[in-house]
């Protein structure tokens, strides 16, 4: 990985269930990467409303960015200590059967000092 990248990635908050854990069994990665999914959903939904500002939609694609990212390495993850066929098994479970609901609205303020993240 270029320097570069990984200087930037080192400072970008992460979600505390997005942190590796040592010991992690399959289903606690299914629950990290059915967490990410549905961030990544309600971020991008958010992120095409007409009613937020210019300054808000950049941030909200900026975050959405670093989910994608978090959401692919989870599958990564998932591939390399359970194998390839469980991985894209999980996935496509996972983003067959994690939805956001069409009412969903975004709140008003950051969650718990993380931003966007859940």
């Amino acid at each position: 990985m270029p320097t570069s990248t990984h200087n930037h990635l080192s400072i970008v908050p992460v979600p505390r269930f997005a942190c590796k854990r040592e010991n992690a069994t399959l289903p606690a990665l299914i629950e990290d990467l059915t967490r990410l999914r549905f961030s990544v959903l309600l971020t991008g939904k958010w992120a095409m409303s007409s009613e937020e500002t210019p300054e808000c939609r950049a941030e909200m694609r900026s975050e959405l960015a670093g989910l994608r990212f978090l959401y692919s390495e989870k599958i990564d993850e998932i591939a390399m200590r359970f194998g390839v066929p469980e991985a894209m098994h999980t996935q496509e479970e996972v983003e067959r059967n994690v939805t956001v609901p069409e009412n969903m609205e975004k709140p008003s303020g950051p969650i718990d000092g993380e931003g966007l993240y859940f």
